[in-house]
């Protein structure tokens, strides 16, 4: 059965406010413009589904109404709730979701009536009652398709009316906004054109049996200067080392081309057996200059202090090792008096005094 509105019929029940100051009449119905019931995965689900499997893990799309004011009676207020039809046609006591459907619908109409509307209603107070101000103005299937049919064909007719009126007093669109379409011009030449205009192989060519593609030399291409597989190493690096080509190990390996004044460069960039390090002459002049420490030993410990060179000016440049009898800093070996625990070795370097302190533990084994 449906209403004037189009809406079908489903059950009604009442339920009191938290305060049970008046009583609340909820009508359920439904329409299929109401979306269908979701699944988890936001897939509609059809009737077969709901049949086998019910309704508690499915999202039900709910259309709720304004709270209307009842016209005397025990009820205060009316509310609709709107659902799918499918779950209104499974509402009659044959089916057996009847009880299943019920309960569901109402919990969940409580729930959308507190979200849309604000008014709590007590779940316990509910009972399932007739609707005379929902189900009053119902019509039978028959005459509402009637209706229906009736009221789509008004419309219609309403909206070709409405649309005649329009053109015929539509204002004349002055010659100046009219758009007029752009000519698309014809393209004189192709989009795509061969790069070479004449042929660079004439066709039989090869019919001869004189002809060759190449001449006696065969092919000049690729006859320019062979590129240097080196080429990424400067020419001054490859003079002093020593090349091995990885790519053929079975090769004796090139020695470097020595040059008339590669000796005498040499002696000159290393004057003495430091080969490969600058500024050997500082560098020895920088290690003799650890010699001048002091040596204390209290409460099992070894303190060794020393003069830090000038140009030493944190703990970076001072690279320091240990051995059970000896302490090499820069180079320099320094012997100790007493043998010490090498993994027992600390550094503090006091910048302010340039004293280097070296706290050692003496081995006592």
């Amino acid at each position: 059965m449906l209403t004037s509105s189009g809406l079908l019929v489903g059950f009604a029940f009442a339920a009191k406010t938290a305060d049970e100051s008046s009583t609340y009449i909820v009508n359920i119905g439904g329409h299929d413009s109401v979306g269908l019931p979701l699944a988890r995965s936001m897939n509609t689900v059809e009737a077969d589904y709901v049949e086998h499997h019910g309704v508690d893990n499915l999202i039900i799309p709910i259309s709720v109404s304004e709270p209307k004011e009842a016209k005397g009676g025990e009820y205060a207020y009316c509310v609709d709730v709107v659902v799918h039809t499918l779950l209104i046609n499974k509402c009659r006591p044959e089916d057996h979701l009847f009880q299943h459907l019920t309960e569901k619908l109402v919990a969940l109409s409580i729930e959308w009536v507190r979200k849309e509307c604000g008014v709590e209603l007590l779940l316990r107070t509910c009972r399932i009652a007739g609707n005379p101000f929902y189900f009053s103005d119902t019509i039978s299937t028959s005459e509402s398709m009637t209706e229906l049919i009736k009221h789509a064909a008004d419309l219609l007719q309403m909206k070709s009316s409405s649309s005649e009126s329009r053109t015929e007093g539509q204002d004349i669109i002055p010659d100046a906004l009219n758009l007029v379409k752009a000519q698309v011009p014809e393209r004189k030449q192709p989009l795509i054109r061969e790069v070479v205009s004449g042929p660079a192989i004439k066709k039989g060519f090869l019919v001869d049996g004189n002809a060759r593609l190449y001449g006696p030399n065969g092919s000049c291409e690729g006859s320019g200067k062979v590129p240097d597989p080196l080429a990424h190493i400067p020419q001054s690096l490859r003079e002093k080392c020593r090349i091995i080509d990885t790519r053929n190990m079975n090769q004796p390996s090139v020695l470097p081309r020595k040059t008339p004044n590669s000796d005498a460069e040499t002696s000159k960039l290393h004057p003495s057996s430091t080969v490969g390090i600058p500024n050997a002459e500082a560098q020895r002049k920088s290690e003799s200059d650890w010699s001048r420490f002091s040596v204390e030993c209290t409460e099992g410990r070894l303190v060794v202090k020393f003069s830090v060179p000038e140009n030493v000016t944190s703990l970076r440049d001072i690279d320091l090792s240990a051995t059970r009898d000896t302490l090499e800093i820069n180079g320099s070996v320094t012997q100790l008096p007493v043998p010490i625990v090498t993994d027992e070795v600390r550094a503090k370097f006091v910048k302010a005094t340039g004293i280097l302190v070296v706290t050692c533990l003496i081995d006592v084994l």
